[in-house]
């Protein structure tokens, strides 16, 4: 199993918090007995009477999301988990962490994509970009057989229209990299908004051919 098996890996949301709303990640640790049974006396409890804290924010209430969320515990023992809605003083939904066994973020992204579509690098979100969470799935997933997971551009849309690889310059490079996703629906490369990589496309990028200002 994964580091951890048997455990329970939770996002407490935190609502109703006497301290205030923060969210954390935390880890239950069942009093699971040698034979493996649950001793629960009667009229009692269950168990553990407390979790153990994977995360939790410097700033806890920085980081809140009263719904939505989820964890995942990886099998390098690391944890990854979604904060799918802003809430309170949280200011971002749709935030992916996945942080190691000593609660350090080895990394953070944020979901560029909101109600109205693809936001453009740079933008603010303005907390509209929720996610339900987040799960990593292995390359040998069955689901993956005969998939194409050839790893495409940016989501986001570039600040400078035909800017695809974002050096500040329209030019032979962002050429070459639009033309290799003709006739898909990449979002980085539809600058027309269309829904297909195309000549509209290949126009706009001509027109703003050159430095950006």
């Amino acid at each position: 199993g994964l580091p951890g098996e048997g455990n329970l890996t939770v996002f407490n949301n935190g609502n109703g918090r006497p301290d205030g709303a923060y969210s954390t990640i935390e880890e239950f640790t069942p009093p699971i007995l040698r034979d493996g049974s649950y001793a629960l006396a009667r009229g009692g409890a269950y168990g553990p009477e407390s979790a153990s804290i994977l995360y939790i924010a410097d700033d806890p209430t920085s980081f809140y999301s009263s719904g939505l969320s989820g964890v995942q515990r990886l099998e390098n023992g690391n944890t990854l988990f979604c904060k799918g809605r802003n809430s309170g003083a949280s200011l971002r939904g749709g935030e992916f962490y996945e942080i190691d066994p000593d609660g350090e973020v080895i990394w953070l992204y944020v979901n560029p994509v909101g109600p109205g579509g693809v936001l453009t690098q740079g933008d603010d979100p303005n907390g509209l970009q929720n996610a339900f969470r987040c799960s990593r799935y292995a390359s040998d997933f069955p689901g993956f057989d005969g998939r194409d997971l050839t790893p495409g551009g940016p989501i986001e849309l570039p600040a400078c229209a035909g800017d695809l690889n974002g050096d500040g310059i329209v030019g032979g490079a962002d050429l070459g990299l639009l033309l290799a996703v003709w006739g898909s629906n990449d979002p980085a490369a539809d600058l027309s908004g269309d829904g297909t990589v195309g000549g509209a496309d290949l126009g706009l990028l001509a027109a703003a051919w050159g430095s950006c200002s």
